[in-house]
């Protein structure tokens, strides 16, 4: 995310814009890691986190929508 326009004032659009865009840079990167072949006991962890991140990134989609 570029926190640099956050802070220095940027406006509803642009930075539920930026949320959306590290969203979508972490689902990328949570799809790649799954077709590793994770450890027994990470697997779960990184399935949850993964679920929850796509949640999120709903919220941030929808958000950006109503902006």
């Amino acid at each position: 995310m570029n926190i640099k326009s956050i802070v220095t004032g940027g406006s509803d659009e642009a930075i539920v814009a930026e949320c959306e865009r590290g969203e979508d840079a972490a689902i990328e990167n949570y799809q790649r890691v799954l077709k590793n072949n994770l450890p027994p006991n990470v697997l779960p962890v990184v399935k949850h986190q993964f679920t929850e991140l796509k949640r999120s990134h709903d919220r941030i989609r929808d958000l950006e929508q109503a902006a």
